[in-house]
């Protein structure tokens, strides 16, 4: 309540999800958003008509974050986040989602071609190496 009094603008919202219900009953490997068991969901949302405002909205949006970061699980959910660096988005996911997140990557965007969203990087690719015949496969691929 505090952290949305001080607002950087009338145009902030901080938006509380109930999760739960359906969003539950999916295993937290069944898809790449693990954090299904999680209570709530909290963004936090800055708008400013004006671009010389957008730091001083970005700021707000942090500090609103930083004020729930003790209670929260430490990651986030990324169709939520405008920004996101390779730091967050790594540990957005658990290990093995991460791994199948990769292996698709692998397999269809191995020159990583597609980065301008939340990037999972490809592997690094090995120059006249022999072609990776262990590699992850992915769920549901045929031979």
């Amino acid at each position: 309540v505090a952290v949305h009094a001080n607002a950087a603008s009338g145009r902030c919202e901080l938006r509380l999800h109930h999760l739960g219900g359906a969003i539950a009953r999916v295993p937290p490997h069944g898809t790449a958003f693990a954090q299904r068991q999680a209570p709530f969901l909290l963004s936090a949302v800055a708008r400013s008509s004006r671009p010389d405002d957008d730091a001083h909205h970005d700021a707000w949006a942090a500090a609103a974050c930083e004020a729930v970061a003790a209670d929260s699980a430490g990651t986030s959910y990324l169709n939520l986040t405008g920004q996101a660096g390779e730091s967050q988005v790594r540990a957005a996911y658990p290990d093995a989602t991460y791994a199948r997140l990769v292996a698709v990557k692998d397999r269809f965007d191995p020159d990583n071609v597609f980065h301008l969203n939340h990037n999972i990087r490809p592997s690094p690719q090995v120059e006249d190496g022999p072609p990776d015949v262990h590699a992850p496969s992915i769920k549901g691929e045929q031979p």
